[in-house]
């Protein structure tokens, strides 16, 4: 076997979704970098965010006098409209979405676990998944009155990330038990996982969490280890799926590839296909042809699938959901009692003009009041059903395995 197999990175906690589904995606990601020429402004607004977070938190922390609830922030004008080490302009969009990172991580601090419990970026040793292998978690801190260690990420990006079985936090919860212990599955310890992403609607909210038991996780990390061994060694193979959304290869993957041409999943070796010229230009115009193909299809099935779904009939892997538009007043939504409300609460709201509820939201964020001030007098009104994919975990969350 070649050499080359040898040079790779060493597995990320970052990275899980994909090793731990394609046992290639390491090598062929590490032969086939992202350009230097790819859009990476999203990411690097997202390192911004995550130091103005820190910065914030270690100030918090450094002013610190006891009783969480006296906390101070920051005046925003130290930060917002400067820039951040990686020369990305803090905005004030960054300073909101800091706000609500802390806000919901001091929401889970008592007398017994204060801000000086919080270990904000500390290195992480992951020798029990592989050996050598590290990371750095968000934000952890452990509340030995409930025994619960918590563990919070924050995702800057509009892309949706699930708390639920999240395998970058399921990592790291595991190598902050084995450095004090190797995993104990007869512990009364648990873990709860957070994920805060404030660009980001979503039915359960913008900050979500998860908890599950030190047994529960073990199960999870056994996988995970055999993975990222699998990963590391010569037997790796390209598997297909929703992880090469982000993959660097993606375009000279062989099974992507043939799962495009064949319309199925399949599973191939690590060898790149790299395309050029006429054969590239056919594979492109093919491509554009079949996604107009596929939308028309697409469309068409769906909708009978939530005719189906609405008529009592099963349909694997797909459910139906609500689906809700913009926040709008109730019919019966009286502004004068709102501006009132202010009154009662010392503040004047005179200044707003009340548009759209979420204009309103804003406008109060920016005035530092809370904005589901005025969550009694607005809904969200259902707007029909959509088809959602339903792979089974929210059964699994209310009933178990």
């Amino acid at each position: 076997m070649s050499n080359i197999l040898t040079i790779r990175p060493l597995p990320r906690p970052s990275g899980a979704y994909q090793w731990s589904k394609c046992s290639a995606s390491l090598l062929l990601q590490s032969q086939y970098p992202e350009s230097p020429d790819a859009d990476n402004n999203a990411a690097e607004e997202g390192t911004a965010c995550h130091w103005l977070c820190e910065q914030v938190l270690l100030i918090l922390r450094e002013n610190y006098r006891g009783g969480n609830l006296s906390l101070k922030f920051p005046d925003a004008s130290l930060f917002v409209g400067k820039l951040s080490p990686n020369n990305m302009l803090i905005t004030i969009e960054m300073w909101e979405a800091m706000e609500m990172y802390v806000n919901y991580i001091l929401s889970f601090l008592s007398k017994t676990t204060t801000i000086n419990c919080l270990h904000i970026e500390q290195k992480v040793l992951l020798d029990n998944i592989y050996p050598g292998m590290s990371g750095t978690p968000d934000l952890r801190f452990f509340d030995s009155y409930n025994n619960i260690l918590h563990i919070f990420d924050l995702k800057f990006g509009r892309n949706f990330v699930s708390e639920y079985e999240n395998p970058q936090l399921m990592i790291y919860g595991s190598g902050i038990i084995d450095s004090v212990q190797p995993l104990n599955i007869n512990t009364t310890l648990r873990v709860q996982l957070h994920i805060v992403q404030p660009r980001r609607y979503h039915e359960n909210g913008y900050c979500r969490s998860w908890i599950l038991d030190v047994w529960e996780l073990n199960k999870h990390i056994v996988e995970l280890s055999k993975a990222a061994h699998l990963a590391m060694s010569d037997d790796i193979t390209c598997n297909v799926g929703t992880h090469c959304h982000y993959c660097s290869a993606r375009h000279v993957c062989n099974a992507l590839h043939s799962t495009v041409q064949n319309c199925v999943d399949v599973e191939t070796g690590y060898k790149p296909l790299q395309l050029k010229g006429d054969s590239l230009a056919s594979e492109l115009t093919l491509l554009r042809h079949i996604s107009e193909m596929v939308k028309f299809r697409l469309a068409s099935l769906e909708e009978q699938a939530l005719f189906e779904l609405r008529n009592g009939q099963q349909l694997p892997g797909f459910g139906v959901d609500k689906k809700y538009g913009h926040i709008k007043w109730k019919d019966d939504c009286d502004q004068k009692e709102i501006l009132s409300l202010g009154k009662i609460m010392g503040v004047d709201l005179s200044v707003l003009k009340l548009d759209t509820p979420t204009q309103v939201k804003t406008k109060l964020k920016k005035m530092k009041i809370d904005p589901d001030l005025i969550d009694d007098y607005c809904f969200r009104p259902n707007t029909g059903v959509k088809l959602v994919v339903d792979d089974g975990s929210k059964a699994k969350r209310a009933f178990g395995d």
